[in-house]
């Protein structure tokens, strides 16, 4: 089972445009990794303006080959963190 792995940009002046096509070069480089001996797959990513930072996500057997697909995408990270998508389990209710 692969883990999800979060990478994290520190990118001062990020624009939506910028991180679109990061995001499309990440799609584009995540697939073509299979070929080299390693499987990585592209999530998604979220940009957070107010504080600089975007995440981008992906699933792999190893962070060594995250961290070699975020470089072949030409992604300014500065950390790379194994994670954990929790469901809510259950509907609550603010009443």
């Amino acid at each position: 089972m692969d883990t999800i792995y979060l990478v994290e940009c520190f990118w001062p002046g990020a624009t939506v445009e910028v991180v679109k096509a990061a995001v499309e070069r990440a799609r584009e480089s995540a697939p073509a990794q299979p070929g080299e001996g390693f499987a990585v797959a592209f999530v998604g990513s979220m940009l957070v303006p107010a504080d600089e930072v975007v995440f981008f996500q992906f699933t792999a057997a190893s962070e060594e080959d995250v961290i070699r697909a975020a470089q072949a995408a030409g992604l300014p990270f500065d950390r790379v963190s194994a994670s954990l998508w929790l469901e809510p389990e259950e509907e609550t209710s603010c009443d």
